[in-house]
């Protein structure tokens, strides 16, 4: 029983990844204080600098997404043990590494456009 809401979970989270990052692949999110990755106050200055950090930080959510989502496949397909000993830390540790990768990205391409812009030295 609890294996199964673990993989159950695993597999809302990586398809909320998915879901979430669409929107921001396909620029249809505008500047908002809600929705998108908002990594500097230069985000918020310029459409030419929001539409490509968000567009970059869905691309990275939809890999972290569609990774946990075959995490947890593997997870509903091996046995038990296998299941907590490889796959759930896989599971965790790939959903750390995406978020802190994409962090890493969208705050390094955010730099690199607003300087581009001329909003920093």
């Amino acid at each position: 029983m609890e294996s199964q809401i673990i993989i159950a979970m695993s597999l809302f989270i990586g398809a909320l990844f998915v879901v979430l990052s669409i929107p921001l692949l396909y620029k249809k999110v505008p500047i908002n204080i809600f929705y998108g990755f908002r990594v500097s106050k230069y985000v918020f200055m310029d459409k030419d600098i929001w539409y490509p950090v968000n567009r970059l930080g869905g691309k990275c959510f939809l890999s972290t997404g569609i990774a946990l989502i075959v995490v947890s496949i593997l997870m509903l397909i091996s046995t038990l043990t296998l299941m907590y000993y490889l796959f759930f830390p896989l599971g965790i540790a790939s959903v750390l590494v995406g978020i802190i990768y994409t962090w890493y990205k969208t705050v390094k391409l955010t730099r690199k456009l607003a300087r581009e812009k001329g909003y920093r030295k």
